[in-house]
């Protein structure tokens, strides 16, 4: 129990009352996962509110073309913000989340939850920023989406997963399933830039050969 008051005190801040703390860690199960783990899928009931402990999972939405658009991740001591939103509001989940690595998550009943929010404004202060700054991630993800430069796109996720042997280790549908667009359309832009010189194409990855080239973009 220790290990969950740990978690939680990290995520809701040491100053947050500890009988509240202590509830809710009283109420919490861990749950492991491993990665490519469906976590929870549109239409879900939301049942508790969940913390990660370890690991590292992807929230995204399908959209009518059968694409998926990444709408945040979730790390090591984060809540997830769709999680809170449909907990408290009584939806169902409206997008996915999945497991990028093998994770462990710290899940509270939704009763326990919100016998400890009602126990402690700190908690609902914290919860709010959280929400809060996940909105301003989102809006921003819209204003990318409907004003896109897909070079630019593509150039600053390169840049992101570059490794120092130069590889980035994604395969064009990851690339696509990131940015919100068609496999075929990054393919195409990608097969241009290495006729070009600026990469060459790998199984599942690509190496980056002129980085000041694809630097251009950003």
């Amino acid at each position: 129990m220790s290990k969950v008051i740990e978690h939680l005190s990290s995520l809701f801040g040491v100053s947050s009352d500890p009988r509240a703390l202590e509830a809710l860690a009283r109420a919490a199960s861990v749950i492991q996962a491993p990665a490519g783990a469906q976590l929870f899928a549109s239409g879900d009931q939301c049942e508790s509110f969940v913390v990660v402990a370890d690991g590292r999972a992807r929230i995204q939405l399908s959209t009518k073309t059968g694409r998926d658009i990444t709408l945040f991740r979730l790390e090591r001591g984060q809540s997830c913000a769709l999680t809170t939103s449909c907990l408290l509001s009584e939806i169902p989940y409206y997008a996915e989340g999945v497991a990028e690595t093998d994770i462990e998550l710290i899940s509270i009943p939704s009763v326990a939850f919100r016998d400890a929010l009602d126990a402690s404004p700190e908690m609902m202060k914290v919860l709010l920023s959280d929400y809060a700054s996940r909105i301003g991630h989102l809006t921003g993800l819209v204003d990318r989406l409907t004003s896109r430069d897909l070079n630019s796109e593509i150039a600053a996720f390169l840049k992101s997963r570059v490794g120092p042997d130069k590889i980035v280790p994604c395969s064009h549908k990851e690339i696509a399933d990131e940015l919100g667009t068609a496999r075929e359309v990054v393919s195409r832009r990608l097969k241009e830039w290495e006729k070009l010189g600026w990469v060459k194409l790998l199984r599942g990855r690509l190496l980056i050969r002129d980085e000041e080239a694809i630097a251009r973009f950003i």
